[in-house]
């Protein structure tokens, strides 16, 4: 592993863990982890292009699994971010208690209301280490498969000689 891999890795891994932690956009990773899989193919690709070697299947591997690790500490840092910005939704709450009400349950809803329930501004330990857990399986894995498919489309190919 170079120096040119681990830059390819790097940056691959900012975009691939940015698309994947940011609200909306990461809806896409519903399909398949799309963005691990994109993570994945543009480090290959920007690996190819850099090292002007014939790149392997396994250097391809090598470079989104890279791209994938360094993915999912961005992914996780981000979602951890939007996570304490946004925090849970006020208008689920109203719901529940909506619902409470409705069902004859005055004194529960009642009760909920007083809960010292954050709506904002938290931020956990735990879910950030259970994001970044995930995110190390799920975009390491497809990261990996995305550097194989790059590989193939992106890595130049051993010349053959004339025949």
């Amino acid at each position: 592993m170079d120096s040119r891999m681990l830059q390819a890795a790097g940056i691959a891994g900012v975009v691939m863990g940015a698309l994947a932690g940011l609200p909306y956009i990461s809806v896409c990773n519903c399909f398949f982890c799309m963005w691990a899989w994109v993570g994945g193919a543009l480090a290959a690709m920007l690996y190819s292009r850099s090292s002007g070697v014939v790149m392997t299947s396994g250097d391809g591997a090598k470079a989104g699994a890279l791209a994938g690790v360094v993915g999912a500490v961005v992914f996780a840092v981000i979602s951890s971010i939007v996570g304490a910005i946004a925090g849970p939704s006020t208008g689920q709450m109203a719901q529940v208690q909506d619902m409470l009400r409705s069902q004859g349950q005055g004194e529960m809803a009642q009760r909920l209301s007083e809960l010292p329930i954050q709506t904002g501004g938290a931020f956990s330990v735990v879910g950030l280490c259970t994001t970044l857990l995930i995110g190390l399986v799920f975009l390491t894995a497809f990261g990996a498969l995305g550097g194989l498919v790059g590989a193939a489309l992106f890595g130049k190919k051993p010349s053959t000689p004339a025949m």
